[in-house]
Formats: C-alpha cells, sequence, structure tokens
C-alpha cells in the first residue's frame, strides 16, 4: 500500500522520498556568520569545486592569503563578482542549465551584504522631484515586503539547485526573540527569521589564540597561534543551529570535510562534552588565552628577565588580548 501511495505521489509531480537510510545523500547547506577576518570566505572555499558569488568584493585578497593557501584554495576556488540580487539570479540560471558537471558547491559571500545592496537599490532615488528633496528615500513597508521577497526566492534557487551551499553573513548583536542580546546574523527585515529555515547548520565564527606546538618558545613563552573556531550550540549570547547533533560543541578551522562527516557520514565531530569552552560569557577570551599562555606561578622554575624584558613580554600579552 505504502508503495502504492508513493508511485501515486510520483506520478502527480510530487516528490517522495525513501527512508533515511536509503535516500541519496542530500547537499550541505550551511550559513556561516562572524566578523570580517574571522575565516567565513575561506571555509566556504573548502566546499568541493565551489563557484564563490563575491558580494562583499574581498574574495582575491581572502582566497590568496596565507591561511586559504595552506588550504590550496588559490589554486581551486572560483569566484565572480556580483553586487545584486540581478546578478545573483543570473548566475543561478547559467548554473542550473550546467547540471552539476562543473561545480559542485556555491557560496553566497555575503548575504548581509546582498541584502543592504537590495535596500539600496530599492530606496534610490528615481524622479527629479526625489532629487530635489535631497536623494534616496527611507523604506517604506512596500518595499520591506519586496526585500523580502527577493532575498527568499535567492536563497530558494540556490538551494533548488542541488548544490552543497555556504552562505556567509556578518555579525550584529540585536535583542532575539526571548527579549535577550544575542549575537546573530546581521540581516535586514523578517528575512533575518525567515533565512535560518533554509540551512542545515548555522555557527558563529571567531577567532582565539592558542599555543602553537611547532613554534620554540621565546623566553619561556609559548609562540601563539590564530584559531578560526565555529560554535553550532546556541547559548544565551549566541543564535546558532545544529539539525544533526553532531557538530559538538565546537570546530576549530573548520572545513568542508568536517560537515561531511557529520551530516553525511553520521559521525560525531568536533569538541564534545563539558570541557568544550563556549561564547557565552564575557571571562570566554580570557579564559581561553589564559590557557593557551600557560602563565606560569611564582614557584615555577624560569630564567630570570630584566626590567625591560619584563615590560616587553606583558606588552606583547596586551596586544594579543581581545577587548571585552
Amino acid at each position: 500500500m505504502a508503495v502504492d501511495i508513493l508511485k501515486a505521489l510520483e506520478a502527480a509531480g510530487l516528490q517522495a522520498y525513501k527512508p533515511a537510510e536509503t535516500r541519496e545523500v542530500a547537499p550541505i547547506k550551511v550559513l556561516i556568520y562572524g566578523e570580517p577576518g574571522s575565516g567565513k570566505t575561506a571555509l566556504a572555499g573548502t566546499f568541493p569545486n565551489c563557484l564563490l558569488l563575491d558580494v562583499d568584493g574581498g574574495a582575491q585578497t581572502t582566497l590568496d592569503s596565507d591561511y586559504a593557501r595552506t588550504l590550496g584554495l588559490h589554486e581551486r576556488t572560483h569566484y565572480i563578482r556580483v553586487g545584486s540580487v540581478a546578478d545573483i539570479k543570473k548566475a543561478i540560471g547559467i548554473i542550473r542549465k550546467d547540471k552539476g558537471r562543473t561545480f559542485q558547491s556555491l557560496a553566497i559571500d555575503s548575504i548581509s551584504v546582498l541584502s543592504m545592496n537590495t535596500v539600496s537599490d530599492l530606496t534610490a532615488s528615481s524622479t527629479a522631484e526625489d532629487d530635489d528633496e535631497g536623494g534616496d528615500r527611507y523604506m517604506e513597508q512596500r518595499d520591506w515586503g519586496l526585500l523580502l521577497l527577493a532575498l527568499y526566492r535567492v536563497m530558494k534557487e540556490a538551494v533548488g539547485l542541488g548544490l552543497h551551499i555556504c552562505v556567509t553573513a556578518h555579525v550584529a548583536e540585536r535583542e532575539d526573540t526571548d527579549g535577550k542580546e544575542k549575537k546573530m546574523p546581521l540581516l535586514q527585515g523578517q528575512f533575518k527569521d525567515m533565512s535560518l529555515a533554509f540551512f542545515d547548520a548555522i555557527g558563529y565564527m571567531y577567532t582565539v589564540y592558542a599555543k602553537d606546538p611547532q613554534q620554540e618558545s621565546v623566553k619561556g613563552e609559548p609562540q601563539q597561534k590564530i584559531v578560526h573556531r565555529v560554535q553550532f550550540v546556541p547559548t544565551t549570547k549566541v543564535k546558532a543551529k545544529d539539525r544533526t547533533g553532531r557538530l559538538g560543541k565546537y570546530i576549530d578551522n573548520i572545513t568542508f570535510e568536517h560537515l561531511r562527516k557529520a551530516l553525511h557520514d553520521r559521525e560525531g565531530v568536533g569538541v564534545q562534552g563539558a570541557d568544550a569552552t563556549l561564547y557565552d560569557d564575557e571571562e570566554h577570551i580570557a579564559t581561553i588565552l589564559k590557557k593557551a599562555v600557560d602563565v606560569p606561578t611564582v614557584e615555577e622554575s624560569k630564567p630570570k628577565l630584566t626590567r625591560e624584558e619584563k615590560i616587553a613580554s606583558r606588552e606583547r600579552r596586551e596586544a594579543i588580548q581581545p577587548k571585552v
């Protein structure tokens, strides 16, 4: 009976899925948001056969950075410069005709700037009368509806390609539905809530400092390296999402392979358990940094430093201490 119903649905043009254990592997869809320089574009570049739609205008610099070069992104990631919803729809139309022969993944970098560009287009002066009154106008109720519709259609068409999707966004600190201030993707209007439904995982990306075991200590202090960390667990101060429950508390220096293992191979990845440090309080960076630097106690035997060396050491620590 169940088989007959499935056949009837398919004959009617409705997509019927097999049970999860035999269903074809679904494309991975993630939204990664964070501060500039946190590693979002580099993560997007790790997606297989990826075409990156560069809205921010920083793809060339980012994909040629030292960090990106260690991942080989400067040689394998394609990008095109786009600036509007119309540009992206043109690109999606061409990709759709290709039917996945060239690209396996699509990245939009970033949806925040695309959203702001769309607002700018909607409010741009179009008549001489507008110019006489000072140019651009404010968003009206109808404009917010047009913004929501334009961005929704872009995301729907992108997801409909059947490719892996990585969308990046800038970070905002706003009041959430529970009335608390949270870090969340920087998006405009109602799209900031509707867009979340498109993705399997939403992560907040930031950087921390950690000991670099490959570098020799200088005057007893370990050398530091920057770690690109993504948090997928929602907290009182961070908006995040993990449909699989397998991405752990956070993942350091994340690549597409981490996501593939969690979403396709059903493996647990990332840091698990109570030892994971979440971005949920104002002391988290100081705690991470203290562990990384491994500040010695008075009782520990250390080389005696001159006054000048002590001052220089303190200044180095203060220089890398993030503002909290």
